[in-house]
Protein backbone atom coordinates (compact mmCIF):
# COMPACT_ATOMS: atom_id res chain seq x y z
CA UNK A 1 0.00 0.00 0.00
CA UNK A 2 0.89 4.05 -0.86
CA UNK A 3 1.36 6.15 1.87
CA UNK A 4 -2.30 7.61 3.25
CA UNK A 5 -0.62 11.22 1.76
CA UNK A 6 0.08 9.63 -2.47
CA UNK A 7 -3.66 7.96 -2.10
CA UNK A 8 -5.02 11.70 -0.56
CA UNK A 9 -3.35 13.57 -3.21
CA UNK A 10 -4.53 11.38 -5.88
CA UNK A 11 -7.87 12.09 -4.84
CA UNK A 12 -7.84 15.77 -4.74
CA UNK A 13 -6.39 15.66 -8.25
CA UNK A 14 -9.32 13.76 -9.21
CA UNK A 15 -11.41 16.91 -8.90
CA UNK A 16 -10.36 18.45 -12.04
CA UNK A 17 -11.59 22.29 -11.80
CA UNK A 18 -13.59 21.68 -8.57
CA UNK A 19 -10.29 22.07 -6.75
CA UNK A 20 -7.82 23.64 -9.40
CA UNK A 21 -5.04 22.18 -7.85
CA UNK A 22 -1.69 20.86 -9.92
CA UNK A 23 0.44 18.30 -8.21
CA UNK A 24 4.40 19.55 -7.50
CA UNK A 25 2.71 23.40 -8.26
CA UNK A 26 -0.09 24.24 -5.94
CA UNK A 27 -0.11 20.75 -4.14
CA UNK A 28 2.57 18.68 -2.73
CA UNK A 29 2.96 16.06 -0.02
CA UNK A 30 5.25 15.92 3.48
CA UNK A 31 6.39 19.79 2.87
CA UNK A 32 5.20 23.52 1.83
CA UNK A 33 7.04 25.21 -0.35
CA UNK A 34 8.06 29.22 0.38
CA UNK A 35 6.18 29.55 -3.23
CA UNK A 36 3.47 29.57 -4.47
CA UNK A 37 1.68 31.71 -1.70
CA UNK A 38 -1.61 29.52 -2.31
CA UNK A 39 -1.17 25.86 -1.68
CA UNK A 40 -1.79 22.76 0.06
CA UNK A 41 0.48 20.28 1.40
CA UNK A 42 -0.59 16.46 2.89
CA UNK A 43 1.48 15.23 5.80
CA UNK A 44 0.60 11.53 7.04
CA UNK A 45 -0.06 11.63 10.71
CA UNK A 46 -0.34 9.19 13.69
CA UNK A 47 -3.52 6.71 13.80
CA UNK A 48 -5.02 3.85 14.89
CA UNK A 49 -3.34 0.53 15.55
CA UNK A 50 -3.90 -1.55 12.64
CA UNK A 51 -6.79 -4.77 12.90
CA UNK A 52 -4.85 -7.96 12.74
CA UNK A 53 -8.15 -10.06 12.39
CA UNK A 54 -9.08 -7.95 9.26
CA UNK A 55 -5.99 -6.34 7.76
CA UNK A 56 -7.58 -3.28 8.39
CA UNK A 57 -5.21 0.01 8.98
CA UNK A 58 -6.54 3.45 10.29
CA UNK A 59 -3.93 5.78 9.31
CA UNK A 60 -4.59 9.60 9.92
CA UNK A 61 -3.67 12.47 7.20
CA UNK A 62 -3.80 16.65 7.82
CA UNK A 63 -4.22 18.57 4.65
CA UNK A 64 -2.80 21.68 5.35
CA UNK A 65 -3.79 24.80 3.11
CA UNK A 66 -1.68 28.13 3.35
CA UNK A 67 -3.55 31.74 1.79
CA UNK A 68 -2.03 34.50 0.51
CA UNK A 69 -1.32 37.56 2.22
CA UNK A 70 -4.83 38.91 3.17
CA UNK A 71 -6.76 35.43 1.34
CA UNK A 72 -7.77 34.38 5.26
CA UNK A 73 -11.42 33.66 3.71
CA UNK A 74 -9.84 32.45 0.33
CA UNK A 75 -7.52 29.82 1.84
CA UNK A 76 -10.60 28.98 4.59
CA UNK A 77 -13.12 28.42 2.16
CA UNK A 78 -10.61 26.17 0.00
CA UNK A 79 -10.02 24.24 3.40
CA UNK A 80 -13.67 23.82 3.96
CA UNK A 81 -14.27 22.56 0.02
CA UNK A 82 -11.40 19.97 0.75
CA UNK A 83 -12.90 18.54 4.12
CA UNK A 84 -16.39 18.33 1.87
CA UNK A 85 -14.64 16.76 -0.71
CA UNK A 86 -12.82 13.56 1.18
CA UNK A 87 -15.36 13.46 3.33
CA UNK A 88 -17.67 11.67 0.66
CA UNK A 89 -14.94 9.42 -0.42
CA UNK A 90 -16.19 5.66 1.10
CA UNK A 91 -16.10 1.75 -0.69
CA UNK A 92 -13.52 3.23 -3.25
CA UNK A 93 -10.10 1.62 -4.63
CA UNK A 94 -6.83 4.04 -4.98
CA UNK A 95 -4.04 2.59 -6.16
CA UNK A 96 -4.47 -1.12 -4.96
CA UNK A 97 -5.60 0.35 -1.84
CA UNK A 98 -9.55 -0.13 -0.76
CA UNK A 99 -10.68 2.52 1.29
CA UNK A 100 -13.55 1.86 3.39
CA UNK A 101 -14.43 5.59 4.65
CA UNK A 102 -12.92 8.92 4.94
CA UNK A 103 -14.23 10.59 8.11
CA UNK A 104 -12.91 14.28 9.37
CA UNK A 105 -11.63 15.21 12.59
CA UNK A 106 -13.03 18.18 14.09
CA UNK A 107 -13.78 21.26 12.01
CA UNK A 108 -11.18 23.29 9.86
CA UNK A 109 -8.70 25.19 11.87
CA UNK A 110 -6.83 28.71 11.87
CA UNK A 111 -3.43 27.77 12.90
CA UNK A 112 -2.50 31.47 12.15
CA UNK A 113 0.09 33.02 9.76
CA UNK A 114 3.40 31.97 8.90
CA UNK A 115 6.38 34.55 8.74
CA UNK A 116 5.50 35.78 5.98
CA UNK A 117 1.78 36.51 7.04
CA UNK A 118 0.03 34.35 5.07
CA UNK A 119 -2.68 32.56 6.68
CA UNK A 120 -2.77 28.77 7.36
CA UNK A 121 -5.64 26.20 8.00
CA UNK A 122 -5.50 22.51 8.71
CA UNK A 123 -8.17 19.77 8.08
CA UNK A 124 -6.99 16.53 9.52
CA UNK A 125 -9.17 13.27 8.69
CA UNK A 126 -8.97 9.64 9.80
CA UNK A 127 -9.48 6.61 7.51
CA UNK A 128 -10.22 3.35 7.30
CA UNK A 129 -8.04 1.13 4.41
CA UNK A 130 -6.86 -2.48 3.72
CA UNK A 131 -4.88 -4.01 0.59
CA UNK A 132 -7.17 -4.41 -2.26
Amino acid sequence: MNLVSEDIKDMLLSSGAALDLVFGTSLHIGFMPDSPNACVSIYDTSGGDPDGNRAYFYPHVQVRVRGAVGGYRAAGMLARTIQGYLKLRHNETWNSTSYVGIWGMGDILFVGNDEKNRPIFTANFRLQREAA
